[in-house]
């Protein structure tokens, strides 16, 4: 169990890694101002882009892993807490303003990560 929940947890560490890249790669290539494939392409080739797309793939591949062990109904509420993760570092690595009522469903997320994986 221990084990399974680690594995959980670094699969969520991933994911959060990879939207934070995602972010990081979009905020230096530019806004996409309409959807084209060759600009979408070139946004795509961005490093910090490619590197969240391996992290996305990393941790699907540990999100295998734990689906084949544990009930998907105690482990993918647990997938929830990357969203507290991802507030958090927005935060502090883009200086986006969370609103206290944005911290708040934050902390309701929490509660409801705490609920459901009793």
């Amino acid at each position: 169990m221990l084990k399974s929940l680690l594995m959980i947890l670094f699969s969520v560490f991933l994911g959060v890694c990879g939207q934070l890249l995602l972010k990081r790669g979009m905020t230096t290539f530019g806004r996409i101002e309409s959807f084209s494939l060759p600009v979408v392409f070139r946004a795509f080739l961005q490093p910090p882009v490619l590197a969240s797309f391996l992290c996305y793939g990393i941790s699907s591949a540990v999100w295998i892993v734990v689906v084949s062990r544990e009930k998907l109904s105690f482990a993918y509420p647990l997938v929830s807490t990357g969203y507290i993760f991802v507030v958090f570092f927005s935060s502090i690595l883009f200086h986006e303003a969370i609103t206290p009522v944005r911290w708040a469903g934050v902390l309701l997320i929490c509660l409801g990560v705490v609920l459901v994986s009793r």
